[in-house]
């Protein structure tokens, strides 16, 4: 692959614009890293590792050799592509005024049941639900660009047409001028979810085609399907008003939200209760995280038996004669 064509293939792929084919040799670079010291990564994950990876380029650039382990066959043949890597990457950001060396970054997170507000540079306003890591750019002159490692994140973006506000989350890409949306994106739901308070936001979902959204709607992505779903939403942002929404959620998903939220673990002692049971209710964060727990365990009459921080829930035993 010459110098060029590394350029354009790594360029398309980073703007979302590359097509299935150059898609996976790049995605077959980074995989052909030494995985076996490693567990399997969600597609979450995977994608911050790849982000870590061209900050980690971008900041020893200037410093020393960046030097990767590879199995791939034919060692010459990967030697030869990570130089060719190397060097396209460093031309291409050299080539659209980004400094590898000076890029810099602010890492933010909340724990369980802490919420936080933030206030920008540039006059936006971010809130950050229980659970949620993020990373904001510092230098907001040429772009503003907030990326979502894990959590739930509420915008209200400060208008600058010069300058479009972008957010990262994981495979999903939300990209607005002045507007005030909210990204649920925690890494261990089954679905990503970004909903519109005010004007419009442009959604690009993975491979999928964009979508505009607009107040009150609500774009839903299933991380296992694919899949693209946009609906009317009624609830804005629940958690900023001090309550936590359960939306038609799986058994495993209601618990990671009690995890994050209330800051205890629900288990389920009869696999069939994860697999079949679904919740939606909303509950204050001021109630205890004991009232929370018999409430969803009376959606679908659970019995429920407490070890520290940790709820187990089964059925009920029905005696017979």
């Amino acid at each position: 692959m010459k110098t060029q064509r590394v350029k354009q293939v790594f360029r398309d792929y980073l703007s979302g614009k590359s097509k299935a084919k150059e898609r996976g040799e790049v995605d077959k670079w980074y995989q052909s890293f030494d995985a076996e010291r490693i567990r399997p990564l969600s597609d979450e994950e995977e994608a911050g590792v790849k982000e870590d990876i061209w900050e980690r380029i971008m900041n020893e650039s200037g410093q020393g050799k960046v030097v990767k382990s590879f199995r791939l066959p034919g060692w010459l043949k990967a030697a030869a592509l990570l130089v060719a890597v190397s060097a396209a990457c460093w031309i291409l950001l050299r080539k659209d005024g980004r400094s590898p060396v000076n890029a810099r970054y602010t890492e933010i997170t909340t724990g369980p049941k802490e919420r936080k507000n933030i206030r920008l540079s540039d006059g936006t306003l971010l809130s950050l639900n229980a659970g949620s890591t993020i990373r904001i750019q510092d230098d907001f002159s040429k772009e503003r660009r907030v990326t979502i490692i894990d959590g739930e994140v509420f915008f209200d973006v400060k208008t600058d047409p010069s300058r479009p506000f972008t957010v990262s989350s994981g495979k999903v890409t939300t990209n607005v001028l002045g507007t005030s949306f909210n990204v649920s994106a925690y890494q261990e739901l089954s679905r990503l979810t970004v909903e519109v308070l005010s004007g419009k936001v442009k959604v690009l979902p993975g491979d999928t085609q964009s979508n505009i959204l607009e107040r009150g709607q609500q774009l839903v992505y299933d991380k296992k399907t694919k899949s693209v779903s946009v609906r009317n939403k009624k609830e804005d942002a629940a958690w900023t008003k001090g309550s936590l929404l359960f939306d038609d959620l799986s058994f495993d998903d209601m618990a990671v939200l009690m995890k994050k939220g209330f800051g205890v673990s629900i288990v389920a002692e009869d696999e069939t209760i994860r697999k079949t049971t679904r919740y939606t209710t909303i509950l204050p964060v001021t109630m205890s995280a004991s009232e929370a727990v018999d409430i969803l365990a009376a959606i679908h009459n659970l019995k429920v038996r407490r070890s520290n921080n940790v709820f187990y829930v089964r059925r009920p035993v029905h005696k017979t004669d």
